[in-house]
């Protein structure tokens, strides 16, 4: 809505905003010389505004600019994103325009806020929430978003080549088949022999397809599969299809997930895959980019970025294909493909215990022999899965420094990042008997060395916790995996190495229930899976009299088969 302040009259814009803000805002300008509007931020980033803010950066001169955030602009209750600013006909003066932040306060506090930097304004004060800038500065980034918090120095990294780039990489929409229902399985309800997966050269009739899903970085979220018989002869009988073309199909590259409240999330795409339109993917024209690229987007720098250039929860192709591409030095290029190649193996490796996954072989319960019981049968895979876990936080922390430095950032810059995305987890102080243990420790060092991160960890600046403090961290590790508060959320939300963690937990002893729920869960659901396609037509009666074995006897049957006790079934 525009607010005209000569007519004390709103004029909704919703039909055709560019058409309407072009004609009404021309109109009040030149008859008044300034026109002050309210409307949700928006327009600042995404694609579909250019053209508007093409018209305000060419034609006008923004003279103030409040960057409002979500809520409480005019009523505490008002839910919507706000921003308000005045605009004047252009100008030769050389005055920067003045743009002011308040998106990241606490909306309670905002209204006071901004009257203190008001005040400051108008008296002359510095204050760094007051942001200066040649409004020309704002068309050096691609698509020209209003991102004015920025240093210069920061700014510069736009003008060199971006993802999107010809020559770098496409950033493709993937597969529509207009038709779910019909063409996507999961890839436990097809015959196996019919299913494409894990390298396989022939392409058969279900091939394994990735479709966004849960945050999840490196590998992983292959628990889908499309009908692709004939080359896609069934999704052409959709009315309202999609297909790949020749070049893009079965390419490895990089697919995402965009829309978390984690952020986005990247990982390898392999190239005995799919992906859908809401699994977009990053598809580098020379493929030895690829890993270097995954750890660029996977970087604290690309997310910092692509909150920049979109302020919703969702990141667009048009963000990725904006993000800076500069090509690292080879010895920087090497370290970072190193900790890629080690955290997509460790990934992989992991999904082997997930029996969503494609790669999935058994259940921890299986695998992992604890000499009391389940409950340490349980203890003993958690301690194994978190110390992997912690070198893939390890390896993003080696990334993350790498990337600051192949862009070279300033201190003032990086300072800038890690404000918003926070400081790398894997780089926060150890105890010293913490690093110690997990140096020592044989049992997941036997699959995955520590060479790569040998040095890191024996670098990481150390640190001292007394027995109350280490008590109240105990205490917490029963919240572990309840409401997605995994190793790596715990790690945040308490800025501790995971190495601290892993340490502690171990020693510990705690056995989080909604973990262990779980894990019982998947084994008993594997159980049953096997009992099914066991049975000559896959229906296990529930009830006796049925001239058929019970399910509940099946699987105390299987419980025995898997070198499980009586007791432990019960």
């Amino acid at each position: 809505t525009f607010i005209e302040a000569n007519y004390k009259k709103p004029l909704n814009c919703t039909t055709n905003l560019y058409a309407t803000f072009t004609k009404r805002c021309t109109e009040l300008i030149n008859g008044f010389g300034k026109v002050a509007l309210v409307h949700p931020p928006t327009f600042m980033y995404i694609k579909t505004f250019e053209d508007l803010r093409t018209l305000i950066l060419n034609d006008f001169y923004i003279d103030i600019f409040i960057d409002w955030g979500y809520l409480g602009m005019f009523n505490t209750k008002a839910r919507v994103d706000s921003a308000m600013y005045v605009l004047e006909k252009k100008t030769i003066e050389t005055r920067g325009s003045c743009f002011i932040k308040l998106n990241d306060i606490y909306e309670g506090k905002r209204k006071v806020v901004f009257d203190e930097i008001y005040d400051d304004l108008i008296n002359g004060r510095n204050n760094n929430l007051i942001y200066s800038i040649d409004q020309e500065k704002l068309k050096i980034i691609k698509s020209w978003p209003f991102i004015y918090w920025i240093s210069d120095a920061f700014r510069e990294k736009f003008k060199g080549n971006s993802i999107g780039d010809k020559g770098i990489a496409q950033v493709v929409s993937g597969i529509k088949t207009g038709d779910n229902d019909r063409l996507l399985r999961y890839w436990w309800e097809v015959d196996p022999d019919k299913l494409s997966a894990d390298g396989d050269l022939q392409i058969k009739q279900w091939v394994i397809y990735t479709k966004g899903g849960d945050f999840n970085r490196w590998w992983g979220n292959y628990w889908l599969c499309v009908n692709y018989l004939n080359e896609g002869q069934e999704i052409k009988k959709s009315a309202n299809y999609n297909l790949l073309s020749d070049d893009k199909a079965f390419r490895r590259g990089i697919t995402y997930s965009a829309t978390s409240s984690k952020g986005v999330s990247f990982r390898l795409l392999e190239d005995w895959t799919l992906f859908d339109m809401k699994g977009s993917s990053v598809l580098f024209d020379s493929d030895s980019d690829t890993e270097y690229g995954m750890a660029l987007l996977n970087s604290k720098f690309s997310s910092y970025i692509a909150a920049c250039l979109n302020g919703t929860v969702e990141t667009q192709v048009g963000d990725i294909k904006r993000i800076p591409f500069l090509k690292p030095h080879n010895s920087f290029k090497s370290a970072i493909e190193t900790a890629v190649k080690k955290n997509i193996s460790i990934k992989k490796k992991m999904t082997t215990f997930l029996n969503t996954e494609v790669m999935y072989v058994k259940s921890p319960l299986s695998v992992f022999r604890g000499i009391t019981g389940i409950r340490d049968t349980i203890n003993l895979f958690l301690s194994y899965e978190n110390h992997l876990l912690t070198q893939v936080l390890l390896n993003e922390a080696i990334i993350n420094e790498k990337i600051f430095e192949v862009y070279e950032l300033t201190p003032e810059d990086k300072a800038m990042v890690l404000a918003k995305e926070g400081e790398s987890i894997g780089g926060l102080p150890v105890l010293p008997e913490a690093r110690a243990a997990y140096l020592s420790e044989t049992e997941a060092t036997a699959e995955f060395p520590l060479d790569n991160i040998l040095d890191f960890i024996e670098s990481l600046p150390t640190m001292t916790m007394n027995g109350q403090e280490i008590a109240d961290l105990t205490t917490k590790f029963e919240t572990l995996y309840q409401s997605n508060n995994d190793l790596e959320e715990f790690c945040i939300r308490n800025q501790i190495n995971p190495i601290n963690v892993w340490y502690l937990f171990k020693k510990s002893g705690v056995l989080p229930q909604q973990r262990a729920k779980t894990i019982a869960m998947e084994f008993l659901a594997d159980l049953i899976r096997e009992i099914l396609n066991e049975d000559d037509d896959g229906i296990v009666p529930l009830v006796r009299n049925t001239g058929e074995e019970i399910l509940i006897d099946r699987i105390e049957k299987k419980f025995e088969e898997k070198g499980l006790t009586s007791a432990q079934f019960a």
